[in-house]
């Protein structure tokens, strides 16, 4: 029992040792395990570290280098907006003084062309003035000759027509003479036919109106004695049956006479009226005549004055389209104008 109590402690010890032993290992092993591992995350740390801190370093000269980069662009900008701004400034002046000159290169064009166009246009002016002076004499030269000649013409048709009036006038004194002594002579001649006539038909007449004329002259005789027997018994003058019948006869025969000159008058007025009316409507279609001469004198100015506006018209229409096609343009070198062709793109220095 002692040996077996002593074995069990000795056992026990035993086996209380190997579990400390075992324990023990354990422990240096987990030791040994913990400081490889501590070492090892220790030396990650470092190398962590120093892969952190190679970083900054790294991060630290980019950053250092950038500024100093940053710094010389800056500084190199600045220089080069400094030239730009040198150069700019100086083309700025350059393009003003540029511009000055031009300025007053254009100043002293525009005063010289207006110096010029002055020039041209008061020679312009005189040579229209002396144009227009010329053609106003011309014009009043020519209305003076139209005048005169228009006065000409009136004063020579006034003649003409005054002369042919007086023509005219002489020309119907002279016929209404001659009528005049016509009528005179045809009264006459009838007179003295019809006494002869009466005398055939109380002498020999041969128709029966003849015989009542003839009885009716012979009746007038023989009251016509009766009075003359009386006139010359009156005067105491002695006078025989066939003489007083003579003197009647030749006195009755002087009636018929005057009775047929104013029955031959009154006809030869009734002619004359006659012919006078026809004288009058003929001079009334000569005026007519005249009138619708006139009317056809107005007809053809009509027609003149028409295609004289159709020309003027057609004139403007041509110069219309002229001025559509040309284009006038002013030569500065040669100082006049030349035209060119809208179109075609011709130029000439005729005007078209």
């Amino acid at each position: 029992f002692y040996r077996a109590r002593l074995a069990m402690i000795y056992v026990a010890s035993i086996v209380r040792l190997r579990e400390w032993a075992s324990i023990e290992i354990q422990r240096l092993f987990r030791g040994c395990i913990g400081r490889r591992t501590a070492i090892n995350e220790l030396i990650s740390y470092v190398t962590e570290e120093r892969r952190k801190l190679d970083d900054d370093r790294r991060i630290w000269e980019a950053s250092r280098q950038h500024r100093g980069a940053t710094k010389i662009q800056s500084i190199c900008r600045r220089r080069l907006a400094q030239k730009e701004a040198k150069l700019i400034r100086n083309q700025r002046e350059r393009e003003q003084e540029i511009e000055k000159e031009l300025l007053n290169a254009l100043l002293k064009y525009k005063r010289e062309r207006r110096t010029y166009e002055l020039q041209l246009q008061k020679q312009y002016r005189e040579k229209r003035l002396k144009w227009i002076n010329d053609k106003c004499t011309t014009i009043r030269i020519e209305q003076d000759r139209r005048k005169t000649m228009a006065l000409g013409r009136k004063l020579a048709n006034d003649k003409k027509l005054q002369i042919e009036e007086q023509q005219i006038r002489d020309d119907e004194k002279c016929e209404r003479q001659r009528h005049k002594e016509w009528q005179i002579q045809n009264i006459k001649t009838k007179c003295e036919e019809y006494i002869k006539f009466c005398r055939q038909c109380i002498a020999k007449p041969r128709t029966s109106k003849e015989k009542e004329l003839g009885a009716e002259l012979k009746k007038k005789i023989r009251m016509r004695m009766k009075d003359v027997l009386k006139r010359a018994d009156d005067r105491c003058i002695l006078m025989e049956k066939a003489e007083a019948k003579n003197i009647a006869k030749k006195e009755v025969l002087f009636i018929a006479g005057e009775e047929e000159k104013r029955r031959v008058c009154e006809e030869m007025e009734l002619q004359t009226v006659d012919d006078e009316e026809k004288k009058l409507i003929e001079r009334r279609d000569t005026m007519k005549l005249k009138q619708k001469q006139g009317i056809i004198d107005r007809s053809k100015a009509g027609k003149i004055i028409r295609r004289m506006f159709n020309v003027w018209r057609a004139k403007k229409i041509l110069r219309d389209k002229c001025i559509q096609y040309f284009e006038k343009v002013f030569h500065e070198e040669s100082h006049s104008f030349f035209y060119r062709n809208r179109r075609s793109g011709e130029v000439t220095w005729d005007k078209p």
